[in-house]
């Protein structure tokens, strides 16, 4: 027979008074939780244990010996004026105030983390698991936010982490929305409003309303945020890198060969289909801020100006033609700059054509002008012009706007939809049959009977005059004193040892009979009695008009030719190019008969 187990004794306090037994740990109810249960409920705080919160739907538990959470005022708070937040470890302060303990790094001043002596900047708390990570981790998880930690957007499809108290991401309607009328964005910190409206720390600099970027108390354009670390490069750095966009900075096209960035949200460039695209059925462009839809159909900011409804240009709320954008430094230009320069095209700005010697401009994507193969080529097989907007061909092969009449496949003139032949282009301002060159001209047939309308060669003196080595001319359209005949020169330059003429094709004539040429050479040449003739034939094209200057310096200085006799064809085809054989002509008439013809 067995023994009887002796009483159990009782716990007796050091005093010498009878202690209460204490009340053994019960585990948590809930099936595979290991936390013990708290109060009479048998679960765990989490599992919903212990005293609740008494504020109306708040399941949380209560903090000391109050009725409600931290969040709904329950436990001590800081003491701090106006601060309303719960207190950290044996002090009086909250965390922002200097509670609980603190970063043991050297003049940090910020809270530490978990169990840990320092802040989460400085290696504190719990690192992500992921093998080379060294970012905190999030929330019950192992792992930081960028690598699948902390709570996820509960949106369907959504792997976004979410944003503040919410269940969403940002994207999805989570955490702090701005309190402006009708504004659905995110608030920023300190504030209740977003970026746009005014939230979040503002730039320092006098003037400025924009966004302290990063760390700093200043805005991007005045030198806040991260900069891009190539040397000499100024502009700021995008995230995650440490580069400008122009320096391989930030995310990059994923198209093969392609080095440009891309377009948020997606990882193409705008050139390969990436950022947002117009919502234009058909259209294909990218989408113009803060609208969904290209400039072409209305997107982006338009002009202020009335009745206009082109796309506003740069900070400004009006249109180029209505004085919006950036205008070139030159004087008395009113142009629009080109590029990131300070001057339009005319006077030198935007990007120039790299072929040594050349000064005009280059044409997207290339580094040449069109004359030297820059910009878009024609696809024809065996062409090697400029392709006409917007397609991939010239005019010649059917390129660029074409009439719109029917069965027509001419090519469209000026800001008309038709050609020439069914009343496209610049019409005779008198009889508006006939096309002119220029807006308000008149057709030759309306001129008849008229003072002639020499408007080329009042575009060749409009030119020469705008430069100071080609201005002063000696004669225009005259006869010069004591000149044996009285054939006259458009512009006469009459220097000591040589006599330079400009003669201006008014009709753009092809070329005169080589006879009446070479007396009209002769002529000319009997005026300067005794000087040396420098002869420039120019057929009128605007786009000449700076080789026509160069040749003109050029004879100004060019040593006297042996015959005293030069003739030089500029704005001809090669056909009809026959400067060469009206000099040889003229020069043996000459020598035949030095009298004259």
């Amino acid at each position: 027979m067995q023994a009887a187990s002796p009483a159990p004794k009782k716990r007796v306090c050091q005093d010498g008074l009878a202690g209460r037994r204490k009340r053994a740990k019960r585990p948590c109810k809930e099936q595979g939780c290991e936390k013990w249960a708290n109060g009479a409920t048998g679960l765990c705080t989490q599992h919903g244990g212990g005293k609740r919160c008494q504020y109306p739907g708040c399941t949380k538990f209560v903090q000391g010996a109050t009725d409600f959470c931290i969040k709904h005022g329950g436990g001590r708070r800081c003491q701090h004026p106006e601060c309303t937040k719960f207190v950290q470890g044996a002090t009086n302060w909250c965390v922002k105030h200097g509670g609980g303990r603190r970063c043991q790094y050297p003049d940090c001043t910020k809270a530490a983390s978990g169990a840990t002596d320092f802040c989460i900047k400085h290696g504190g708390g719990r690192r992500c698991t992921l093998e080379g990570c060294t970012k905190a981790a999030q929330g019950a998880t192992d792992f930081c936010i960028q690598h699948g930690g902390g709570r996820r957007c509960q949106y369907p499809d959504c792997t976004k982490a979410v944003s503040g108290a919410t269940d969403f991401c940002t994207k999805h309607g989570g955490g702090r929305r701005c309190h402006h009328l009708d504004c659905t964005k995110m608030a920023v910190w300190p504030t209740d409003l977003c970026i746009k409206h005014g939230g979040g720390r503002r730039c320092t600099v006098e003037g400025c309303t924009k966004a302290a970027k990063g760390a700093t108390d200043i805005c991007t354009k005045h030198g806040g945020g991260r900069r891009c670390t190539v040397e000499g490069c100024i502009k700021a750095a995008v995230s995650p890198t440490d580069f400008c966009k122009g320096h391989g900075g930030g995310r990059r096209c994923q198209h093969s060969d392609c080095a440009k960035a891309a377009a948020l949200p997606t990882d193409f460039c705008k050139g390969h289909g990436g950022g947002r695209r117009c919502t234009f059925e058909g259209c294909t462009k990218s989408a113009a801020l803060p609208t969904d839809l290209c400039k072409g159909h209305g997107g982006g900011r338009r002009c202020q100006h009335p009745d206009c409804t082109k796309a506003a240009q740069g900070a400004t709320g009006l249109c180029f033609q209505h004085g919006g954008g950036r205008r070139c430094q030159h004087s008395d230009c009113t142009k629009a700059v080109s590029g990131a320069t300070e001057f339009c095209i005319q006077h030198g700005g935007g990007r120039r054509c790299t072929l040594e010697g050349c000064t005009k401009a280059a044409v997207s994507p290339t580094d040449f002008c069109t004359k030297h193969g820059g910009g878009r080529r024609c696809q024809h097989s065996d062409c090697a012009k400029a392709a006409a907007r917007p397609t991939d061909f010239c005019v010649k092969h059917g390129g660029g706007r074409r009439c719109q009449h029917f069965d027509c496949t001419k090519a469209a003139q000026g800001a008309t939809g038709l050609c020439f032949q069914h009343g496209g282009g610049r019409r005779c301002a008198t009889c508006g049959v006939f096309g002119v060159n220029r807006q308000g001209f008149l057709c030759w047939s309306c001129r008849k009977g008229t003072t002639r309308v020499k408007q080329y060669e009042h575009l060749v003196e409009t030119y020469l005059k705008g430069y100071e080595d080609t201005a002063h001319y000696s004669y225009r359209d005259e006869t010069l004193p004591c000149a044996p005949t009285r054939r006259r020169g458009d512009f006469v330059y009459l220097l000591a040892d040589r006599l330079v003429v400009v003669e201006v094709d008014e009709q753009a004539h092809r070329f005169y009979n080589q006879d009446c040429e070479c007396t009209r050479v002769l002529e000319l040449h009997e005026q300067g009695q005794g000087r040396a003739l420098f002869l420039l034939r120019f057929n009128p094209l605007k786009r000449l008009l700076p080789d026509l200057r160069q040749c003109l310096l050029r004879a100004f200085t060019a040593p006297l030719p042996e015959t005293l006799l030069q003739v030089h064809f500029l704005g001809y085809k090669s056909e009809y190019n026959v400067a060469e054989e009206v000099t040889r002509i003229a020069a043996e008439r000459r020598t035949r008969n030095p009298d004259g013809c």
